[in-house]
Parts: structure tokens; sequence; C-alpha cells
């Protein structure tokens, strides 16, 4: 936040919005919150909280301020989908939410029940394995380095900031097992979404060979120090990224971005196809697969709520491998 907004934080009749606003984010930096999740906030308080209401009294707010801030974010050009300007308005109801932590008398129902901006349904976009084959070498033959992202997506579910953040210090070639221990967003290393997405992943052999076929690449560490299991925990430098540049620096999504939607149009594929559909394809897989139970399926999806892997990402098309239900039968044996 500017110098300058602190200035007019406080009113002669008492504590602005804006003062408040800023405590909050000062608040999230003290518990020290994710760096992502302070820099949302701050962006939206700046971008659009500030500018409405700062000046206010957070005395004089109602719940009309509310539908009207709402009203407001909709005619804002650089919110450019209905999904965007919910996501505004919920750190707007954080924030009312902070102020009456604060113990400041507001109206009870400021924000509640207010209606937010409908947002269509996404348009789900479901490969098949021919589909991640095809832009795998798409993307081979735009930037060979970058095939092994589409590989990590879908066959290990890692999430874009997690595949750029991975270290080969990370991957254990032995046991066949890879951790997820931080992420590579905007320019720098930082903690992961969520706490369940830290996790060591049992990952298939197939990943292991592409790996492999990563290393063999001109700029990639030699090949024998990997495979080499007559030493164990032998890699290349341990701090080295996976996907980097021949200095062995770690390489800016946007970099990647660039090719991928390149790839995306030379096969074909629908315009909405991003990592996330990889990381779909990953989960859908193991949970249509039935050789996994749910709870498992969750816990390589690394998601803390079973309702995000199972309906989400999953969505099984049977409930099991011809079900077969005879615990009633055995229930009433001596009855019968």
């Amino acid at each position: 936040m500017a110098d300058q907004e602190v200035d007019h934080a406080l009113s002669g009749n008492g504590p602005t919005l804006a003062f408040y606003a800023l405590r909050m984010v000062e608040r999230m930096q003290w518990r020290k919150l994710r760096r992502n999740t302070i820099d949302l906030y701050e962006r939206h308080i700046r971008l659009y909280v500030l500018p409405y209401a700062g000046h206010r009294m957070v005395a004089s707010l109602r719940r009309s301020d509310s539908l009207a801030f709402l009203d407001y974010l909709l005619t804002r050009p650089t919110l450019r989908s209905p999904h965007s300007v919910n996501g505004v308005f919920q750190s707007w109801v954080n924030l009312m939410n902070f102020i009456v932590d604060e113990n400041v008398s507001l109206p009870p129902n400021i924000v509640s029940r207010i209606k937010r901006a409908h947002v269509p349904e996404p348009v789900d976009v479901l490969l098949s394995p021919a589909d991640v084959a095809s832009i795998a070498s798409a993307i081979r033959e735009l930037q060979p380095c970058f095939e092994i992202a589409v590989w990590l997506g879908a066959c290990a579910g890692l999430r874009t900031g997690e595949i750029f953040g991975l270290k080969w210090s990370h991957i254990d070639f032995q046991r066949n097992m890879l951790s997820v221990e931080e992420q590579f967003m905007k320019g720098t290393s930082g903690p992961l979404k969520t706490r369940s997405s830290y996790a060591t992943l049992a990952v298939d052999t197939f990943l292991m060979e592409r790996l492999k076929d990563h290393l063999r690449l001109p700029h990639s560490p030699p090949l024998e120090e990997v495979v080499d299991i007559s030493v164990p925990q032998i890699f290349p430098p341990l701090e080295e990224h996976v996907i980097s540049d021949k200095g062995g620096n770690p390489v800016p999504y946007g970099k990647f971005g660039h090719q991928w939607n390149k790839a995306v149009r030379n096969t074909g594929l629908p315009k909405g196809t991003t990592l996330l559909s990889l990381r779909r394809f990953y989960i859908s897989t193991l949970g249509n697969s039935y050789r996994h139970d749910p709870k498992t399926v969750q816990l390589l999806a690394r998601h803390a709520r079973f309702s995000c892997t199972w309906d989400t990402y999953a969505r099984p098309r049977r409930a099991a491998t011809r079900p077969r239900v005879d615990d009633f039968t055995e229930a009433f044996r001596e009855t019968f």
C-alpha cells in the first residue's frame, strides 16, 4: 500500500474504511499468510475498495453500500468475467467480517444474502490419452525442454507452480516417488497452495521414463548420475529445477505459456485447454481405473475435501466395478 493512503485512513469523525483495510493486510502479513494471498487482497483493496469507499467512516456503512459496490464492480472494465467480480466482492465480504471482529458495530445483514454475479458453468475440457500425447508431441516440436511439463501434469497431477518448482532432489528414481514441496510463481519459490498439497506421491514407471528422456536433452545433467542405482540417492545438482534454462535457473511460466497456447492451436484442442486440464486427466484416470479406493485417489490428488476429488475431478462413470452387495445375506443368515 502507498504511504499516502495511510494519511487518509483516519478521519476526524473516526476510522475510515481505508484504515481497517490497511490493518487487515498488515494482520495478514503478521500471520505470515501466503504471499499470493496477501498480494491478491492488496490488489483488490487498492484497485476497487479504496476508490469506491476508502474515505467512508465505517460506522456509516450499510447493506445498500455492499449492493452498490457489487454494481460498481460490474462496470469495471478491468474485471472481465463474473468470476473476477465475485472474487473482489468476496474480499469486501471478508473486510466487513474483519471490521466486525475488531468490535466495530455494523448492520448484521451488511453482506448477508447478497446474490453474486452469475458465473456460467465452465466448459470442461476432458482429455483422452491420445489428446495428451498429441499436445506433448506438439510441445516437443516447439520447445523440447517443456514437454516434461505435460507429463508431470498428466501423470502426477502437479499444478502449474508445482511443475516449475520441482527439483531433481524431489525425485526418487529408485522407488518411483516424487515429493511435492514448493512452487515457483512470479519469479520466486514459495509455499504450496494448501496444507494438503504437500505430499510424496507414488508415480508410474511411465512418468519416470519421461523424466529420463528429459535428462537426455542437451542442457540436462548426465543421465547416469540419476539412473545409477548402485549408489542410493545420486542425483543431478540437488537445487537444480527439472525445467530450467542452460544455467540451471527455473523458467518463468510466461515462457512456457506462449508455447502451450501454440501447441493447443496446432493440435486442434479446445481453446480452454490448460495445464489444469492435465490435472483433471490425472485424477479422472485414477478414479475411473477402479484400481484405487476413493480415499487413495483423494490422497494422490492432494485435495483437502473428498467432494472436490470425486465430484469435481474424477466423476467416475459408475460407483464400483461389477457391484455386488451381499452384506445383508450375512447379517440375516441366522434369522432366516
